[in-house]
């Protein structure tokens, strides 16, 4: 039996959007300016005022208009120089290309001593040793809390959908949910799902209807048939997803089960995995150690294997950022990619973006199949109608394609007709009309079976085989604004843990436009 990596848990338990994002906002795009492609999740802060936004993956952020007049933004993203640019200055266009220029990296001079690669990987262990050792110190370990952007969607992994759905354009998005919320932590080193400390107030919270809802994939993991991956398990969770972005945040649950193969990270990383530092890299005036991360030999059959990189603070060594990436048999087939970001606030390292997306496969129910079968007594026929366009071209040899008996005896079928693209007649031969002899519809429905086989839709599915669809589930939460000394509010719903965030209350602010949703942009709006 195949043994499956899965996400280790502690648990075994078990302000709607008012206004226009178009209208409201300037839409930027972050690119580097070397290689010009785009700087996924860089900090986008508006100076002296503490609060900002993310690039997402493609480097697209927005600014509220209201901010446009008054403010400077300063942009940081680790290897790269920061840069404040005051936005009143800026000759704005549909989509305003900003750039970064790429800050110069170069080994440490005590790594560049040293020849040997073993040294190497001494010197890249003893500094996440130092690390974790540090994270109670580095981190706040009292209440404090955060306002982000959150968003949680899924993307085909190939044009399989596309197909089965017959959409006409490419699908980047589907099932776009998206808010804001408030995060109230009790501290590193307490449980985030059942200290009643550690709670979230929804303050906002949709469904992206610009881009495609399909509700069958928004199901809770059940690893088995519906929702599921061939190589790892998910922990389903109630279906709420902002647990499982929790739960994978390594740092934050440092004395807790994580992920494959984090698990306890103060226990087990350092025994897990390889090290060696590849650069210092920078960061806003901060020098970082740059590291690989590789998964030692496993006992998955050495199929599982993992790399990813840390950075670390060369001055206080605090984890500035963990990217880890999951795969199985070979480096192209990804399971899952966590990235955490952290930044410091008062001599204190406090979250300030994760993103957390896996591979699942999702059995169809709305496969090509028959919907209803009507008997039509006179014509001693049958109507037969189905879900799905079918291919005529596959109707022949309908002798073969469509099987009927009476009482286990087969029946002759004379000729299949088409009455629309979804409908056919199915005639039986007439020289059988004797078996409807002082019988009536109903009684002979009760001993009758007709079966449809191997016959094909138009776009290519088989008749009553389901559908294996293959997706990405992304999870994401990036941090607005940070409070250190906010306490829990009073007489406030919070999210239910056990319930996707769909069905949780909203608990509006009368400051809810400060705090914006930095929307995926749909294709046409990027030119």
């Amino acid at each position: 039996m195949k043994t499956k990596p899965f996400f280790f848990f502690t648990l075994l338990f078990i302000f709607q959007i008012t206004f226009s994002q178009v209208d409201n906002t300037k839409v930027f795009q972050l690119l580097d300016k070397e290689t010009k492609q785009p700087i996924a999740f860089a900090t986008i802060m508006l100076k002296s005022k503490n609060r900002g936004t993310h690039a997402d993956t493609e480097g697209f952020f927005e600014i509220p208009l209201k901010y446009i007049r008054d403010y400077t933004i300063h942009i940081t993203s680790i290897g790269y120089i920061s840069k404040e640019i005051q936005l009143s200055k800026i000759t704005f266009s549909s989509v305003t290309i900003l750039y970064l220029e790429p800050a110069n990296t170069v080994l440490d001079e005590v790594v560049i001593r040293s020849k040997k690669k073993k040294e190497k990987r001494i010197l890249a262990y003893s500094i996440v040793k130092k690390a974790i050792a540090n994270i109670p110190k580095n981190y706040p370990t009292k209440p404090y809390s955060y306002i982000g952007y959150y968003r949680d969607y899924q993307q085909p992994v190939n044009q399989e959908y596309k197909k089965f759905v017959n959409a006409k354009e490419d699908i980047d998005y589907i099932n776009l949910h998206e808010g804001i919320i408030e995060v109230f932590d009790a501290g590193f080193g307490t449980n985030q799902l059942t200290n009643k400390q550690n709670q979230t107030v929804l303050r906002s919270f949709i469904t992206n209807t610009d881009f495609r809802v399909d509700s069958t994939l928004t199901v809770p993991y059940d690893n088995e048939s519906k929702k599921f991956s061939d190589n790892y398990k998910v922990t389903p969770l109630g279906g709420n997803e902002l647990n499982l972005l929790n739960l994978v945040n390594a740092v934050r649950n440092y004395d807790k089960m994580s992920f494959s193969f984090a698990n306890i990270f103060e226990r087990d990383f350092l025994e897990n995995h390889t090290f060696r530092v590849k650069k210092i890299q920078y960061l806003d005036g901060k020098t970082l150690y740059e590291i690989n991360l590789k998964t030692k030999k496993t006992n998955f059959r050495n199929r599982y294997f993992a790399s990813g990189k840390i950075y670390i603070d060369k001055e206080r060594f605090a984890i500035y950022k963990l990217n880890y990436n999951l795969y199985y048999g070979n480096i192209n087939n990804l399971q899952y990619a966590i990235t955490t970001e952290f930044s410091e606030k008062n001599s204190k390292m406090f979250l300030n973006y994760i993103t957390f997306n896996n591979q699942f496969i999702a059995r169809s129910s709305n496969y090509f199949k028959v919907d209803k079968v009507k008997l039509n007594i006179n014509s001693f026929a049958f109507k037969v109608e189905f879900n799905k366009d079918v291919n005529l071209e596959t109707l022949k040899p309908f002798k073969r394609k469509f099987k009927a008996t009476y009482k286990n005896k087969f029946l002759k079928i004379d000729r299949v007709t088409m009455l629309d693209s979804k409908t056919l007649m199915v005639y039986l031969d007439t020289s059988q009309v004797y078996i409807l002899d002082n019988k009536n519809e109903k009684s002979f429905i009760t001993d009758f079976n007709f079966e449809v086989r191997n016959i094909k839709d138009v776009f290519g599915y088989t008749i009553n085989k389901k559908v294996n669809l293959k997706f990405n589930q992304y999870r994401e939460l990036f941090v607005q604004e940070l409070f250190t000394n906010k306490d829990l509010p009073l007489n406030t719903s919070f999210v239910n843990k056990m319930k996707p965030l769909s069905e949780s209350k909203i608990e509006s602010l009368n400051i809810a436009d400060q705090y914006w949703i930095n929307s995926p942009l749909k294709k046409g709006k990027k030119e």
